[in-house]
């Protein structure tokens, strides 16, 4: 090839024309650029597998490496990811099994696949610290279905785990079968204290909300039961439904349960909420799924109280599932919640559905209020109905009270044009604000509200979800404005002039 004086043999350039290529298909053209020589093979490397950007296809990628080089690419691997890959067994036998990842740091794979548990403990090295296994919904001896009464991880693999992952920091596993399989991730985590967060996931071939009775039930409270007392727990992520009787008698039998507790993400009941997060008061974070049942009236919605408990908040993000036309949160239980839980950085709350949330008697001053009581607010998302009196006052208060905002999805109806031109931003960090209805009560077009949105909130997109003419219209041109900032700039300049004129014209004598 060049010489080592080409621009394209000096590893800085290298590395910038590479950086650029990952963004384009995924790791093919790195791939390619592998192949040319060992200075761009090392940087390809780096790129295709320190980052984790091949989507899923490590493997497939590792095999189209020849053999005497596989080696060399393992070394460099950061994460595996063989969910989906056919024939798996023929190549982790064959190929696979010789290959050391010294590097990894993150594998998901699927058991069992061919339930020959072998061929992925080499994916087990000290360096891992995130471990995702999954079992598989369909196999050709056994057939479709939930494996209720079959150890889809044997105990001798979860020994394995405790003995290979001393730094595991991340363990996700789909339910457990039994009460065996329960005790041996109990076991993981007491042996493996590097472990910070747990996720328990549901089959992804049946609904989390059908559990029938039988060992798979049985074991699923006996898992939660453990967990409550366990002493370690910092994060925990249950996407299996939480119902009231499992949490009422685990907070029968344990004086704190889960004591040390600060991020939680699960699906849950109302009922069960309401009776476990009292417990829960040193809790930063909570991801919460709340079922409801159906019902064509609507439903009151009561769960902020409880959650109002835990003060030390940081993150509230409440997904409410319903099949009802709207869902009521009382107003004073909405303003209560801010003013006990002060620290929020993030609030949403939403539904499955588009603005179907409703505080009766919420308006711009309630507003207010809402936000003064939360001065560290960095993201809020709040889908309202049209039924609340919000508008482009609300938004006057958001920016006077939370200068940090980064991103707003909120509901109401707002005139743009009534921001107007003030000597501070309103909003100098927003960078994504999404806003249910854009008006103009006061006859302003629409690049007059675009430009108001522009200068107050620069760096930010918007986006308009009522889209009738008007609101595509000013999504258009704060979009257009976006693109050629330089045209906002001269239009300032030029009516900034045709403002002087007027006054020098005005303080003229007569």
């Amino acid at each position: 090839m060049a010489s080592n004086n080409h621009p394209l043999m000096i590893i800085e350039i290298v590395a910038i024309v590479f950086d650029h290529l990952q963004y384009i298909d995924e790791t093919s053209s790195l791939f390619a650029c592998a192949q040319v020589n060992r200075l761009w093979a090392e940087e390809a490397i780096r790129l295709i597998w320190s980052q984790g950007n091949c989507w899923g296809h490590e493997v497939k990628y590792l095999l189209k490496v020849p053999n005497y080089r596989r080696q060399s690419y393992a070394n460099h691997m950061r994460s595996i990811d063989d969910l989906w890959f056919k024939d798996l067994k023929y190549y982790h036998s064959v190929l696979l099994a010789p290959l050391k990842f010294p590097r990894l740091r993150s594998a998901s794979f699927l058991i069992p696949y061919h339930r020959d548990e072998k061929f992925r403990v080499q994916y087990l090295v000290p360096s891992l610290r995130k471990l995702e296994i999954y079992e598989h919904g369909w196999d050709h001896e056994y057939g479709f279905g939930d494996y209720a009464n079959f150890d889809y991880v044997s105990d001798d693999f979860f020994l394995q785990i405790e003995k290979r992952c001393p730094n595991l920091e991340e363990f996700e596993i789909e339910r457990p079968q039994n009460n065996s399989q329960a005790e041996s991730i109990l076991r993981v985590l007491r042996n493996t204290p590097s472990i910070q967060r747990l996720s328990i996931t549901s089959n992804r071939h049946c609904s989390h909300c059908d559990l029938k009775d039988g060992p798979a039930k049985d074991a699923y409270m006996y898992l939660f039961a453990l967990l409550a007392k366990h002493a370690t727990l910092r994060e925990l992520k249950w996407r299996m439904l939480m119902f009231r009787a499992l949490v009422e008698e685990v907070t029968k039998t344990t004086t704190r349960p889960f004591c040390q507790l600060r991020n939680l993400d699960c699906h849950a009941t109302n009922t069960a909420m309401v009776s476990l997060l009292p417990h829960l008061p040193d809790l930063k974070i909570l991801r919460l799924d709340i079922d409801l049942p159906r019902s064509r009236y609507g439903i009151d919605l009561s769960i902020l109280p409880s959650i109002a408990h835990c003060t030390n908040l940081r993150a509230l993000k409440l997904s409410i599932s319903s099949a009802c036309n709207e869902v009521r949160i009382p107003l004073q239980e909405v303003l209560d919640f801010t003013s006990a839980c002060n620290q929020l950085e993030q609030l949403e709350i939403s539904t499955g559905l588009s603005y179907l949330i409703e505080i009766p008697g919420f308006t711009d001053s309630h507003f207010e209020v809402l936000v003064s009581q939360l001065p560290n607010l960095r993201k809020l998302e709040l889908r309202l109905g049209l039924k609340e009196l919000i508008s482009t006052q609300s938004l006057l208060s958001l920016g006077a009270h939370c200068p940090c905002l980064e991103k707003l999805d909120l509901g109401g109806v707002f005139d743009l044009s009534l921001l107007g031109i003030t000597d501070r931003v309103l909003f100098p960090n927003l960078r994504e604000t999404i806003l249910r209805k854009v008006e103009s009560s006061s006859g302003s077009s629409a690049d007059t509200c675009a430009t108001m949105m522009y200068y107050h909130a620069p760096k930010s997109y918007l986006g308009v979800m009522h889209s009738d003419e008007f609101g595509t219209a000013v999504e258009k041109a704060h979009r257009s404005l976006c693109e050629k900032p330089h045209v906002f700039l001269l239009n300032q300049a030029l009516k900034n002039l045709g403002k002087l004129k007027d006054c020098i014209e005005q303080s003229l004598p007569v």
